[in-house]
C-alpha cells in the first residue's frame, strides 16, 4: 500500500466490503489543526462507525491520508482478501 492512494483504496475496500456503492455520508474525514500542523479522523460510518485518527502531518491532505492509511492497517488482512475478489460485473453485459 506504500506509494498508493490510500483514501482511494479505503474507499474501494468499503465499497467491496459493504457490497454496495459508497457515499459522502459513509467515509467522513475530520482535520483539526494543531499550530502549523494538521491532525485528521476518519469515521467509517459504513463499517460500524469505526474511527481511526491519522498521524500529524504538514498539510490537510496528507492528514486525511494518513488517516485512511491507519484504518487499511486496522482492517489489514481483510483489506488484501477483499481487494483481491473479482468485481461483480467483470464480465460485462451482453
Amino acid at each position: 500500500m506504500v506509494g498508493s492512494d490510500s483514501k482511494s483504496m479505503l474507499n474501494s475496500f468499503a465499497q467491496k466490503r459493504c457490497q454496495r456503492p459508497i457515499t459522502k455520508q459513509d467515509i467522513v474525514y475530520t482535520v483539526t489543526k494543531y499550530g502549523d500542523q494538521f491532525q485528521a479522523t476518519v469515521t467509517l460510518n459504513c463499517i460500524e462507525g469505526a474511527q481511526f485518527a491519522g498521524e500529524v502531518s504538514t498539510g490537510q491532505k496528507e492528514a486525511e491520508q494518513n488517516a485512511a492509511q491507519m484504518a487499511l492497517t486496522n482492517y489489514g488482512d481483510e483489506v488484501a482478501i477483499v481487494m483481491a475478489q473479482p468485481a461483480k460485473n467483470a464480465g460485462g453485459k451482453k
